[in-house]
């Protein structure tokens, strides 16, 4: 096994690594300097055989190892699989699949959420109107704002 240092000492850009039993040309090599203890690192950008530039690899100074690392974009919309768990049930369910959407039927509903907003609706409006007091309207409306007359009167 080939030390960071010896590596980084042989390393030059379209040198060829066999990592894993793969084989990658190096296509870029990066020294970096660590700002915490002063000390440099080299990141390598790696190509496979098939074309592939998804590929980094950096030695570790602290360890003595490398890093190699496969770069891939997730996708924002489905990056995980979003469930819901109620009661001890799980609902797979996507926000932005069907909230206010043409896709918002009620048969894409969660029965025990449904049951759930209800209730905890019902016992808001009935603490409110049992109020002993009402609630204040202050700021609730908005006056509109009185357009300054610009017409100028004529003096006689």
């Amino acid at each position: 096994m080939i030390s960071t240092k010896n590596f980084v000492k042989k390393a030059q850009v379209s040198s060829r690594v066999k990592i894993g039993g793969e084989i990658f040309t190096i296509t870029e090599i990066i020294k970096w300097k660590m700002l915490r203890c002063g000390q440099f690192y080299h990141k390598y950008s790696l190509l496979d055989q098939k074309g592939n530039t998804d590929y980094k690899f950096a030695e570790d100074p602290d360890s003595g190892k490398f890093i190699f690392v496969k770069i891939f974009k997730l996708d924002s919309q489905n990056s995980f699989a979003p469930t819901i768990e109620v009661e001890g049930k799980k609902y797979t369910f996507s926000y932005g699949e069907i909230w206010h959407t043409e896709r918002d039927l009620f048969n894409k509903s969660i029965p025990e959420y449904q049951e759930h907003a209800s209730i905890a609706t019902a016992v808001l409006v009935y603490g409110i109107a049992n109020l002993d007091h009402l609630l204040s309207r202050d700021g609730y409306y908005i006056e509109k704002k009185k357009e300054p007359n610009t017409k100028k009167s004529k003096k006689k």
